[in-house]
């Protein structure tokens, strides 16, 4: 606005531009545990707790899931359509079979109770969508105490770092993650290299492999040791295990 103001002649410079900002240093973010989810959603009951699974399932921020209109998700693209957004573009989220179930289920319980309404989430008046902040503050957060989990910091942002931790913990590469968070660099999204799953080190250890002669019957390839002849990727060590560890079927 200020420069908007710069540029209009109503102001000779932007004040702003002397303020030096904090530099925000990224280190490990707070992430639910299957555990910690599973204490949560118990917590939040059968009515909000698919909400939080939402949010876990697709990284939607509060404020963009409580605004979501039924006219922006396309379940038959599995797509969902955000036109207000942080980055102040339009931008899309890709549901996955578990999310387009909790909308769709959603969908049906609303067209029941003949609730009309263009918002997933309405107010009471059905012309609005619900306040996030009167459901953050009476519903989600005395939950997270219920559930033991308010000494950790845990908040609705949370359950976007856990969209991307698992991400990052199933091995999906850092332009991946990044895109499906939708920003614009891989920048943030290092943040979660601490939770890179074991294959990595068998990516590191190619390098001390390298220009040695390799075991009869075995090959070195980039990210994991294969059997002759087989293709990387399958057997022990791949990153099928890696799911299977941190809970395939899980929609995630």
């Amino acid at each position: 606005m200020l420069n908007q103001a710069v540029r209009d002649g109503k102001l000779d410079r932007n004040p702003f531009c002397r303020v030096r900002l904090v530099k925000v240093r990224n280190g490990k973010t707070r992430f639910l545990s299957m555990e910690e989810e599973a204490r949560l959603l118990d917590k939040l009951g059968p009515v909000y707790a698919p909400w939080a699974r939402l949010a876990i399932l697709t990284g939607m921020r509060l404020g963009e899931q409580f605004k979501l209109r039924w006219a922006d998700v396309d379940f038959d693209r599995g797509l969902i359509t955000l036109l207000e957004t942080k980055a102040g573009k339009v931008q899309f989220i890709r549901l996955n079979e578990e999310a387009k179930e909790i909308l769709r289920t959603r969908q049906i319980q609303q067209m029941n109770r003949n609730i009309v309404s263009p918002f997933v989430y309405p107010s009471e008046t059905l012309a609005t969508p619900l306040d996030q902040r009167n459901f953050y503050a009476l519903t989600f957060r005395p939950d997270v105490v219920k559930a033991k989990l308010d000494g950790d910091g845990v908040g609705w942002h949370t359950l976007r770092h856990t969209f991307a931790s698992r991400l990052a913990m199933i091995g999906q590469a850092e332009g991946t993650i990044a895109t499906l968070m939708r920003h614009s660099t891989t920048a943030l999204v290092r943040r979660y290299a601490h939770l890179s799953p074991s294959y990595l080190q068998a990516a590191v250890e190619t390098v001390a492999a390298y220009g040695k002669p390799t075991m009869k019957g075995v090959s070195i390839s980039f990210g994991t040791v294969t059997e002759t002849g087989k293709e990387p990727g399958h057997g022990e060590g791949n990153g099928t295990e890696v799911i299977e560890k941190v809970g395939a079927g899980d929609g995630i």
